[in-house]
């Protein structure tokens, strides 16, 4: 009896339980729009999160964004994501120490702020780059992660000085840790935080660092590894096209679709192949380490 009672109580709590994630990510999307509200390093962020009508969701897709990420904007889709088991966590955290629930959403936006100021930032930066030197870079670069990065810092800085109560004591999160580097490396000055943050990125190129022809055989590179991912994909393509058992096709198609596998092949082996091209031009690549130099300069002296 007492099984089947255990039982009715879990089926009972289901909706309830789906019901209350309904109303935290309610309530965690409009506390992270009021938060971008409220700051002056992330006025530009809300404007053009209005501007562009980009979401923001919670997702727990590797697809969508990388399991170590803890938010990510994709430009393919004009989407910013949130890993949801970071979320997961820290509502945990909050849960276990005792936190007003009604508070929890509130706080983990503030703490994710920096993480939303830094990923539109990535979106900011690629929009002016269309805008004002009339060609895409789409790749990340090392300039592209620095300046989020200060920007990341110039954010987190304002929000810890809005609200300070939530980085301490039992506010003081897991998630935390990564602020506590950031800062510790920003005091120091900007030529630390490079170097904490370049590690992160061994597979992003400096466009400062590199001259014309350096950055023209990594991209080379690069192509080789998207056409080789592109030609695997298209084979599977075909083998699923082969599949003799209809039912079998059509459910392995249904996966394959899923997987996103042949768009995001297809669209990054195109978009590569347009960069190789628009920086065979001396004159762009000139163009594109002026803008990051210059965009980089004007972020550190916002943030000092």
């Amino acid at each position: 009896m007492s099984k089947l009672i255990a039982l009715a109580a879990v089926l009972l709590a289901a909706p309830a339980r789906a019901d209350d994630d309904a109303a935290f990510r309610r309530r965690f999307y409009s506390e992270c729009v009021a938060a971008l509200g409220q700051l002056d390093s992330t006025q530009e962020h809300l404007a053009f999160v209005i501007k562009n009508k980009i979401d923001l969701q919670i997702s727990t897709s590797t697809l969508k964004i990388p399991a170590n990420a803890t938010g990510l904007y994709r430009d393919a889709d004009r989407k910013m994501y949130i890993n949801e088991d970071v979320l997961l966590k820290g509502r945990k955290e909050l849960y276990y120490r005792a936190v007003d629930d009604a508070e929890v959403p509130k706080i983990l936006a503030w703490k994710l702020l920096p993480t939303l100021g830094h990923e539109i930032r990535h979106a900011i930066t690629h929009e002016k780059i269309r805008r004002q030197l009339g060609f895409s870079f789409d790749i990340s670069s090392l300039e592209d992660e620095m300046i989020s990065f200060v920007d990341t810092v110039r954010v987190l800085q304002e929000a810890i000085n809005k609200n300070p109560d939530y980085w301490l004591g039992r506010m003081s999160l897991q998630i935390d840790a990564s602020d506590s580097a950031l800062l510790g490396a920003w005091k120091q000055n900007p030529a630390a935080l490079k170097q904490l943050v370049e590690p992160l990125y061994p597979k992003s190129p400096s466009v400062l660092d590199l001259d014309q022809k350096q950055f023209l055989d990594f991209l080379d590179k690069m192509l080789v590894g998207l056409r080789s991912t592109r030609a695997e994909v298209l084979k599977v393509k075909k083998e699923i096209a082969e599949l003799k058992d209809p039912a079998e096709r059509a459910s392995t198609q249904r996966y394959f679709d899923d997987s996103e596998q042949d768009e995001v092949s297809r669209t990054n082996l195109e978009r590569v192949e347009r960069l190789r091209k628009v920086m065979s031009d001396p004159a762009n690549y000139a163009k594109i380490r002026k803008f990051f130099k210059a965009q980089i300069q004007a972020l550190v002296r916002k943030t000092q």
